[in-house]
């Protein structure tokens, strides 16, 4: 995926925070989960640790990126929703 991406420059998977446009391809700024990825970077800058944060995300009942990646999903399954958890990624 990395490699097409640098190929011909086209975004095939967008991080948390960010959408795409499907008829014009347009990114733009995710408002629903934006203020996660702010959240997440003001934690870091005070000092705390990835798996700190994590655990106050967690704590906090904030959803994790895979559960914005899998939003459709998780809609109209419930339950599947429930395993999507923060964790320290290295």
């Amino acid at each position: 995926m990395r490699q097409k991406q640098k190929n011909t420059g086209l975004v095939e998977t967008l991080p948390l925070g960010y959408l795409k446009d499907k008829n014009t391809g347009t990114i733009s700024i995710d408002e629903e989960t934006s203020w996660i990825v702010r959240e997440v970077f003001r934690l870091y800058i005070e000092g705390y640790g990835l798996t700190t944060i994590a655990k106050k995300m967690n704590a906090e009942g904030i959803k994790s990126p895979d559960y914005y990646f899998n939003r459709k999903l998780s809609d109209h399954k419930p339950e599947i929703s429930k395993k999507y958890l923060w964790c320290r990624l290295p």
